[in-house]
């Protein structure tokens, strides 16, 4: 069993036996629920360095961890670290730098309420009730003490080749140690694959009907939602934090990357070559394309193959039309390059059998039309980007249906804006808007939510310090390099002007042809083979496993 099925089953059981369940959805509240659980404190995040800066961060020990699972009211949530506090104490004997034991207690004090909705129902968010847990963030220096345990009994030349290994497996981990927050689902209360948009032959997501999305559309654009996000719940960006966010059966679903000093100091030269690229392409899409793209009026590309309406697969119209211009962008050591060779790193670290999956269709296609991805793992990639008129990307509600449905799309943040209060992205089924700071990489399966970006106006996002309840005297911002006063009259900051993103992603058809082993689906019916996609294998070979567990 895995520590976090440990955690939920022990939390599960408590209030089965402190709450009996009721015929009518109850609201708890004034209670407090403690449960001990052991956890490992290191997560191999793949990411090239943790920030020097953190070395005060935590490591291990006792570590307390307060949560409030329920908000009263999500969108006059202020955040603070009176929601998640942290403490350390002394460390247990023996720890291993490498898997390094902590025990946790869990403090659970707030709301419930669990509320099962229907997949049809898209009046209004779901309200599904929630837990957060976190794994302590472990600095580079930290992480590179010696555990000398394991040289007891050892002598001479074997004593000493043990502590080099130690010494160098130390530094290893070193490397990739972060942080994670998790947010996972109580129970039955969410099953991805269940409680989505997946077509019945399971190869890609299934659209939501025109007249509930220009319903849902119409809110957004007039800001007149009601009640209908009444139920969001917010999961905000923790500083130098990941976040892992799986459903009731503990499988992962969403993974958002920390912002790495890495990635944060090369944001002005991807605002520079992403200029360069708009400027470069001499046959772009034509303004009524853009007004009738679903997603939203900012300028896009599409590039990289795809099989949609064609017998095989072949270049997007736009990647063929400016094929002269695209190489510098994507040739090995640019930018673009650089960002898909790391996101691609994320995507095998946290989602490998996703990874494999998409690797086993690369081989499958190059053997039957001589093809390769032309960004890394994934066959197209999109760059979204203010234009004239349109000041910011900033996503209505759509779903990616055509999208590989048991898969995932990949989303990289940029621009420097006020992302605390605006462009969360939201999941509707999930019932979730996820905060997307310039510099995250976020990896989801787009196919099967319907999602958007929202800006939460009456929502700053703030923190205090000394673990202080918040006012108004002692809420400081958080995330921005700048200085406290530096965007006070900077009306483009604080509406995020010039926010843009790249998309990672892959369609569904090039996968039928992969994994049928046919052009297309009704030549594999004709040969009598089985057209739809074998969920429950792919489920059970545990595609969306958390990983280092």
């Amino acid at each position: 069993m895995l520590p976090h099925q440990s955690l939920q089953s022990a939390a599960r059981r408590a209030l089965d036996h402190l709450f009996p369940p009721q015929t009518e959805p109850n609201s708890l509240t004034g209670f407090k629920l403690y449960v001990n659980i052991d956890l490992l404190g290191v997560v191999d995040d793949r990411e090239e360095e943790t920030d020097p800066s953190l070395k005060n961060a935590i490591v291990t020990g006792l570590t307390k961890l307060k949560i409030r699972v329920k908000a009263p009211d999500p969108f006059k949530l202020l955040r603070s670290q009176s929601l998640l506090h942290l403490w350390i104490t002394q460390p247990p004997p023996n720890s291993s730098s490498l898997k390094r034991r902590i025990s946790e207690e869990l403090l659970v004090e707030g709301k419930i309420k669990q509320v099962k909705t229907k997949k049809s129902d898209k009046a209004c968010v779901p309200d599904r009730g929630i837990l957060l847990s976190s794994q302590p963030l472990v600095s580079r220096e930290e992480s590179k003490v010696v555990d000398y345990s394991n040289l007891s009994g050892l002598v001479g030349k074997a004593r000493k080749a043990q502590r080099t290994k130690n010494r160098r497996d130390a530094r290893r981990t070193s490397a990739h140690a972060t942080g994670v927050t998790t947010v996972s689902f109580n129970s039955n209360d969410f099953d991805f694959t269940l409680d989505t948009n997946v077509s019945k032959p399971a190869w890609q997501g299934v659209n939501v009907n025109a007249k509930e999305r220009n319903r849902i559309v119409s809110m957004w654009e007039s800001g007149g939602w009601g009640e209908s996000l009444k139920g969001l719940r917010l999961v905000p960006y923790e500083e130098n934090m990941a976040l892992s966010v799986r459903d009731s059966n503990l499988r992962q679903f969403l993974y958002r990357s920390r912002v790495t000093s890495k990635i944060a100091n090369k944001l002005p030269e991807v605002s520079r070559v992403v200029s360069d690229f708009v400027r470069s392409i001499k046959q772009p899409n034509a303004e009524k394309d853009m007004l009738d793209n679903l997603r939203g009026h900012h300028w896009y590309s599409i590039l990289g193959h795809d099989r949609n309406n064609r017998k095989v697969p072949s270049l997007s119209q736009f990647h063929q039309k400016n094929a002269s211009t695209l190489g510098p962008f994507f040739q090995e050591g640019s930018l673009f390059w650089f960002l898909t060779e790391y996101g691609c790193g994320l995507l095998r670290a946290h989602f490998p059998q996703v990874a494999k999956r998409y690797q086993d269709c690369a081989t499958k296609l190059e053997e039957m039309y001589g093809i390769k991805p032309l960004f890394g793992l994934f066959w197209n990639f999109c760059v979204n980007v203010p234009r004239a008129g349109i000041r910011r990307v900033h996503c209505k509600p759509h779903i990616d249906y055509k999208n590989i449905a048991l898969g995932v799309c990949m989303i990289f943040v940029f621009g420097h804006f006020n992302h605390h209060e605006r462009c969360w992205l939201v999941l509707w089924e999930a019932g979730i808007a996820v905060e997307l700071p310039p510099g995250v990489f976020l990896i989801y399966p787009s196919s099967l939510f319907l999602h958007f970006n929202i800006d939460l106006q009456d929502l700053p996002v703030f923190t205090t310090s000394n673990n202080e309840m918040p006012s108004r005297s002692n809420l400081t911002s958080i995330g921005c390099s700048c200085s406290e006063t530096a965007h006070q009259n900077d009306s483009d900051w604080q509406e995020a002007v010039g926010r843009g993103s790249m998309v990672w992603f892959s369609q569904a058809t090039m996968f039928q042809s992969a994994e049928l082993g046919y052009d297309t689906v009704g030549l594999a019916k004709e040969a009598g083979v089985n057209p739809t996609c074998p969920v429950d294998k792919w489920l059970d070979s545990g595609l969306f496993a958390v990983p280092f567990q």
